[in-house]
């Protein structure tokens, strides 16, 4: 009878620890899961929060796109409307909430308070807008194909010639940014440089025509038909259009994360306005003047962003002032002539922004959630030349009768129109 009532005593002592330890986990899993909802509500009202900050930088985007089109329709509020001023309508960050500052009156401080009060808006986020401009656009080594595309024969070979006797083209001035890169990624990374000893830029650069080139017919040059091999080799069809994004370069035989990242802060694939000099990288300086020494560059820098007196640089003019007269790095007519070579192929300078990126971070007590977004507004097309829409007998190849304009009827001048703001990339972290 003892017997028993020990075993009865030890399977009901049994039987709780092991009723107290179901309850513990249960109890565990409850809380984890608690956290879980609560910490998975306050990401989602953070999300929320970051929506509400990337939409406030769209609008202020709109804004400009419509500011700008009016000066540059209006040559009087084009003198008295500077880019740094319209710039202003983006470029300033903006806090919520919105903090007190002791410049501010009474009668604001209420204003922002009221605001905030009547806000749905929870949480926190800051939103920040970046000119893009400096970068160089990958897809303009498509153009060359676009424009042959329409011609003859003789009008190719012709062009041909004419293209091996210009000091630059868009494909230059790749070759070279990447070379910069390879040879400095060379002195500063032993492993990088047994890695890739014997790799060419110009190979690199021709993987990158081919892919985007819908003319397979201009592969003429040693290092285009070695592309096309690789290609071959490899099993991959080129694309024949424009590149989408950065990462479409993974798609490309050799270009790896290593390579790709030797370009990423100077080459982008969306089109930009102007090349904004004011935000330049040692690496694109170099490239925009390559007699410069790396001595050079840091000197600039530091003249450019003294911290008693900051140099803002919108024009090449800016930029003079201290190659030519301070520095006296170069000659006016050297540096005149370098920057006319850029904009004889193409490449122009300004402070114009056409190409953004939006960076709304948000944080809703344990929550944080970050948007960067890519947003392209693209230039309004202009009319083709007129002489280009005449119509003409297709037996004698005269101009039809009333479709030739007047000799004296010159060209008119387009102002420069920007299209509705997109988002061509968005990052979530």
């Amino acid at each position: 009878m003892n017997n028993n009532r020990g075993v009865a005593l030890i399977m009901v002592l049994s039987s709780i620890a092991i009723l107290t330890a179901i309850i513990l986990s249960f109890s565990y899993e409850a809380q984890i899961n608690q956290i879980r909802s609560h910490n998975l509500v306050d990401r989602t009202q953070a999300k929320l929060t970051a929506e509400s900050g990337l939409k406030i930088a769209m609008t202020s985007l709109t804004v400009y796109r419509d500011i700008f089109n009016k000066v540059q329709q209006n040559s009087t509020f084009k003198q008295n409307a500077p880019a740094s001023l319209l710039n202003q309508i983006w470029s300033l960050p903006f806090i919520y909430p919105i903090p007190f500052s002791d410049d501010l009156s009474v009668g604001q401080k209420n204003i922002i308070r009221d605001f905030q009060e009547d806000s749905l808006l929870q949480g926190e986020f800051q939103v920040s807008v970046q000119n893009l401009g400096n970068k160089l656009n990958l897809n303009l080594l498509r153009l060359s194909y676009l424009n042959d595309n329409d011609r003859d024969d003789n009008d190719r070979d012709d062009d041909r010639d004419d293209q091996d006797q210009d000091e630059l083209s868009f494909k230059d001035q790749f070759v070279e940014l990447l070379r910069r890169a390879i040879d400095q990624k060379k002195e500063d990374d032993r492993i990088f440089n047994e890695k890739y000893q014997r790799i060419e830029p110009e190979f690199l650069i021709a993987l990158i025509e081919i892919y985007v080139s819908d003319d397979s017919e201009l592969c003429e040059t040693d290092f285009c038909r070695q592309a096309e091999t690789a290609y071959q080799q490899e099993g991959i069809l080129p694309k024949g259009a424009p590149l989408a994004n950065m990462d479409e370069l993974f798609l490309l035989p050799v270009w790896n994360q290593e390579l790709i990242e030797l370009i990423r802060s100077e080459v982008s694939v969306h089109p930009i306005l102007m090349i904004d000099l004011d935000s330049l990288t040692s690496k694109l300086l170099a490239l925009i003047l390559p007699d410069l020494t790396q001595e050079n560059i840091d000197e600039y820098f530091k003249w450019k962003n003294d911290s008693e007196e900051p140099q803002v640089i919108e024009r090449p003019d800016d930029m003079k002032v201290f190659f030519v007269d301070l520095a006296n790095i170069l000659s006016d007519e050297e540096f005149t002539r370098r920057f006319n070579d850029l904009e004889k192929i193409g490449i122009q300078f300004g402070p114009d922004a056409s190409l953004f990126r939006i960076l709304s971070q948000a944080t809703y007590l344990e929550g944080s959630y970050e948007i960067e977004a890519i947003v392209s507004m693209p230039l309004l097309p202009t009319p083709p030349p007129r002489n280009a829409q005449q119509q003409v007998n297709p037996q004698t190849g005269e101009p039809l009768p009333g479709q030739t304009p007047p000799a004296n009827q010159e060209e008119p001048e387009y102002p420069v129109q920007l299209l509705e703001p997109r988002i061509v990339d968005l990052f979530i972290r």
